[in-house]
Formats: structure tokens, C-alpha cells, sequence
């Protein structure tokens, strides 16, 4: 009997994710994507202190890449900063899981 179990990779990352850091995180995260093949990706930004416009086009674009390959990226774990950002962007639902969407 064969199994189609993939695992889950977590990223967590922390400090500000602005322009300067934005395509460092989007390359991990495009490494994940390309050499592991997870089921998930779940993005532990709660060490974020700021999250800027660029930092939030990464992960968009990272999100339909994924999806794109099968795999889904989601925001499990969030500080304010980039749940408010988030939320004011209308990415909440594309972008945040479940527990974080109940707590906007």
C-alpha cells in the first residue's frame, strides 16, 4: 500500500520584512517549493516586526507559485503588524490560516 503523505515545512522568520529582505525570504520559500515539494508551507511571521508592500507582493507571488505546483502556503502564526497589514491589503484570505483570520 503506497502513501501520497508529503510533509509540512515550516518557515519562520523574524525582524523586519521590507524591500531589502523581501527576496530573501521569497527565494526560501521558492526553494521549498521547487527541491522539497511539501503538502504545506506554514510561514511563522510572528517574530515580524514591520512587513512592508514588497515583503507582501513576495508572499503573494510565492502563494500562487505553490498553488501552481500543488502545495499551499499559509500564514500560521502572525504579529499584529502583519496581521493589520494583511487585513488593510485584503490578502486575509488568500494568505492567513484559519486561527489567525478569527483573530482580525
Amino acid at each position: 500500500m503506497g502513501s501520497d503523505a508529503r510533509s509540512v515545512v515550516r518557515i519562520a522568520l523574524i525582524g523586519n520584512l521590507d524591500e531589502a529582505r523581501a527576496g530573501d525570504a521569497r527565494d526560501i520559500i521558492i526553494k521549498m517549493i521547487s527541491t522539497s515539494t511539501p503538502a504545506r508551507i506554514d510561514l511563522d511571521l510572528s517574530g515580524i516586526d514591520s512587513i512592508d508592500s514588497s515583503a507582501l507582493r513576495s508572499l503573494v507571488a510565492c502563494h500562487q507559485l505553490a498553488n501552481i505546483a500543488g502545495i499551499r502556503v499559509t500564514i500560521v502564526d502572525a504579529s499584529p503588524a502583519v496581521r493589520k497589514s494583511i487585513w488593510a491589503c485584503g490578502l486575509s484570505g488568500l494568505l492567513l490560516g484559519e486561527r489567525l483570520k478569527g483573530m482580525l
